[in-house]
């Protein structure tokens, strides 16, 4: 009986195998790439607190760089604790822009017919709160100590009739392109006195500058 010839993958077989597997690999590394990749987080703080730490108790509970170039610190006070008072935010957020655009586009005012959708969705959500939305309610800037910053706040109208506002400041400088964000509890308006005695907390080697 003549011995079996040995079968010889065909060059297209072998290739598909390869891209199966690369594109196996793929699939397992994407959740990664869209976490982004983690960052010296106490290096960051130390960087942009004057006492290399956040007030109140707050630690830092994520510390990543986004795929998209920014650098994102969350902040928060241990599970349990709460804010130290009513006027507290429960969280703060500092992203670090790769661009001035992006920078830019968190302080644009929204021009008439923004103004009137939003007033009309206000109205609408108001009768029936059985969506969610969110809206920038005021525009301006905030000043502590020797500086001065734009800043919005933005209020997020949440399904069921609640909302929760959130504050964001301009803190960019040559070479840092910083916003910070201070999320207040469900229910609470944010508190004005208390955003300016987090921002002297803040480290600034020059006044901010506008992300144009």
């Amino acid at each position: 009986m003549d011995s079996p010839e040995l079968r010889r993958e065909s060059p297209g077989c072998v290739l598909g195998i390869a891209l199966g597997l690369l594109l196996l690999v793929a699939l397992v590394l994407m959740p990664l790439s869209l976490r982004g990749s983690e960052v010296d987080g106490a290096e960051r703080l130390s960087s942009y607190f004057a006492a290399g730490r956040p007030p109140w108790g707050f630690e830092l509970t994520e510390a990543a760089k986004r795929p998209s170039g920014e650098t994102v610190l969350r902040l928060a006070r241990p599970e349990g604790q709460g804010p130290l008072t009513s006027a507290d935010p429960e969280e703060i957020v500092l992203i670090e822009y790769g661009g001035r655009g992006a920078l830019a586009r968190l302080f644009r005012r929204p021009d008439d017919d923004e103004n009137r959708r939003s007033s009309e969705k206000k109205v609408k959500w108001e009768e029936e709160p059985d969506f969610e939305w969110h809206s920038k309610v005021e525009f301006g800037e905030v000043e502590w100590g020797r500086w001065r910053a734009d800043y919005a706040v933005e209020r997020h109208f949440q399904e069921g009739g609640t909302w929760r506002d959130s504050v964001r400041v301009n803190l960019g400088q040559p070479g840092r392109l910083l916003a910070l964000f201070a999320q207040w509890p469900v229910g609470q308006e944010h508190s004005p006195r208390r955003l300016r005695e987090l921002l002297a907390t803040i480290r600034l080697e020059a006044p901010p500058t506008s992300g144009e």
